[in-house]
């Protein structure tokens, strides 16, 4: 009997041992199925990242796409989703929330389930930067992003030689090489507009005006409005597009200036004045009237004048992949209508109609009654299904 104990005894305790050997061999199957999958997302974030930082100048690269660094959100935070795909979707999800101004996306692994978070800021460098020691985590600067395509040429179009934007300093930085790059330190502060630069003391002050508080001629200086970066940048073929002939956007004036010298000079006027929207231009007498809504108070028809509404500028750039990316098909930005028009072809054609209506940001189109619904939210009241339905946010697809 007590040798019959034993051998159970002996023969439980082996099969305890091969249980356990068997639990050890799952939990290392475990471990090296989670190195993969680290192993696999840096190899895929990669092929994320690298390519966006490709996209951008050299002197802007560094600090606009920023990889293991997080933006600190806190009291900055707009909102989180899990629902972006890449940092690319991210970037998109900002341009379609007002009040963005940076991103950061993180990457984890909670219980071998790979989780992707975007959070929208609204600083552009959120309150304050911190390395993220695994690397994963990307943020972006989108005034920075935006300021850093712009070519030499454009640059040279912008910039203001022997000019001073004289007031509405923010501060001042030494030790800055170029009026470029002192255009993308403005692109990380907050609220700023406009730089003046001096480059024999190497000196950048940015400011929270388009112009400062006024112009003035001062030799050795160098001056820039940031929205004249894109503005530059439009096709020739692009600005007949958008210039109405022979009309008047009536009312709305900011102000009016002569002696500029074509309709393209006088968007960018507009370009550096605060909350200027649309221009008309007569060029018999080269006079520019800068307008605070998109079409003026209303639209006339009058001989020798040309209108044009700065927000057509960014949607007629606009690549066919693109527009892919931001139309979102069998969906009803529900509520927030602004008003409505029928005989519109196209949901571009629609952006478009949307571009000219005052605080329209985003639309909702139907093509088979070619009805066209401008709202004053990004998304409208809410978002649901609607078969036939295409619907768009205007920020998304002015870049």
């Amino acid at each position: 009997d007590t040798n019959t104990k034993i051998d159970d005894i002996r023969k439980n305790a082996q099969a305890t041992l091969s249980d356990i050997t068997s639990l050890k061999q799952n939990v290392q199957s475990q471990l090296n199925s989670l190195s993969a999958k680290i192993a696999s997302y840096q190899s895929d974030m990669d092929k994320i990242i690298r390519p966006s930082t490709d996209l951008i100048s050299l002197a802007a690269k560094e600090n606009c796409i920023r990889e293991g660094v997080l933006f600190n959100e806190e009291s900055v935070k707009i909102v989180s989703s899990s629902s972006a795909t890449s940092i690319h979707h991210c970037i998109d999800m900002c341009r379609m929330r007002d009040g963005c101004e940076a991103v950061t996306y993180t990457f984890s692994n909670v219980f071998l389930t790979d989780k992707f978070i975007c959070t929208l800021l609204n600083k552009r460098e959120g309150n304050r930067r911190s390395v993220n020691a695994k690397n994963t985590a990307v943020s972006v600067n989108m005034m920075c992003y935006g300021v850093a395509h712009a070519s030499q040429a454009v640059w040279q179009t912008c910039i203001k030689a022997n000019k001073d934007f004289y007031g509405s300093d923010l501060h001042s930085i030494k030790g800055i090489p170029s009026v470029e790059e002192c255009a993308n330190y403005c692109a990380k502060v907050d609220n700023c507009k406009s730089v003046t630069y001096r480059a024999s003391s190497k000196t950048c002050w940015t400011k929270h005006k388009p112009t400062g508080d006024r112009v003035t001629t001062l030799n050795g200086l160098q001056s820039l409005t940031l929205s004249c970066l894109s503005v530059a940048q439009t096709p020739q073929a692009m600005w007949q597009t958008c210039i109405q002939a022979n009309t008047d956007f009536s009312g709305a004036d900011i102000r009016s200036v002569n002696g500029i010298s074509s309709i393209e000079d006088c968007v960018n006027y507009c370009a550096k004045i605060n909350n200027c929207k649309s221009v008309t231009y007569r060029a018999s007498t080269n006079t520019c009237w800068a307008k605070y809504k998109p079409t003026g108070n209303k639209v006339t028809t009058v001989n020798g004048l040309q209108s044009l509404t700065l927000s057509c500028i960014g949607i007629v750039q606009v690549p066919p992949a693109k527009w892919r990316t931001c139309i979102q098909t069998n969906k009803d930005f529900g509520g927030a209508d602004i008003k409505s028009v029928k005989g519109i072809a196209s949901i571009e054609e629609c952006a478009n109609f949307g571009a000219k209506v005052d605080n329209c940001k985003s639309v909702t189109y139907q093509a088979s009654s070619k009805t066209c619904w401008a709202k004053h939210k990004p998304t409208g009241d809410k978002v649901t299904s609607g078969n036939g339905l295409q619907s768009l946010t205007l920020r998304c697809i002015v870049i």
